[in-house]
């Protein structure tokens, strides 16, 4: 049986709703990128199904006239359109990943952890240097509206950015423990730059 499972207008809402994380392609029959993502995405999904909690990855025939209410509804304008469904649907995100087999399950481990990772230790800090954008919350303490906040914003915006949280700013690269909190730091690789917002 195939590990992807297959949603329809009918068995949609349902399956959003029951799975807390839920990756879905829509996709069309006669689409080569669907046809090349196909057996990669089924691998994913057999990988995944075994992933604790379980990561479930499904598939949407867009082209079927009676799933063309679901395509517009969720603003499907080109295949493969790829979405992440979290909590029953409350947030939707579009799948900004890679599109083969191991990537795919890469990609949705990270994104089923905590939004934001703790820096406990300088080695912590070490992938803030691997040349992608991350943001990095220093608090005094993982409490309060600030952090909170924080964490809405990480939820929000994950599959976008990677976040990052700490105490301890000296861990950081270019840190120094003297800075006031709470502080936002973005580390943006490509001009060697470090911003800092309140």
């Amino acid at each position: 049986p195939e590990a992807v499972l297959t949603l329809h207008a009918d068995n949609f809402d349902d399956a959003i709703a029951k799975h807390p994380f839920i990756l879905v392609e829509f996709y069309a029959p006669w689409c080569g990128h669907c046809k090349s993502l196909a057996p990669e995405y089924e691998k994913a999904a057999q990988l995944l199904s075994k992933h604790d909690p379980a990561i479930v990855l499904a598939k949407v025939d867009a082209n079927d006239e009676k799933n063309k209410p679901l395509a517009g509804k969720y603003e499907v304008q080109g295949f493969p359109t790829l979405k992440i469904f979290r909590n029953g649907g409350k947030n939707i995100q579009e799948y900004k990943g890679p599109r083969e087999a191991e990537g795919i399950v890469e990609y949705l481990k990270k994104q089923v952890g905590p939004a934001s990772k703790e820096i406990k230790a300088p080695e912590d800090a070490t992938y803030l240097e691997d040349g992608k954008i991350h943001i990095v919350g220093v608090f005094t303490e993982f409490s309060g509206t600030e952090f909170t906040n924080f964490l809405e914003v990480a939820e929000k915006l994950r599959s976008d950015y990677d976040f990052g949280h700490t105490v301890h700013a000296n861990h950081l690269p270019r840190g120094d423990a003297a800075v006031e909190r709470p502080l936002v730091r973005l580390f943006k690789p490509f001009d060697e730059l470090v911003v800092d917002s309140k």
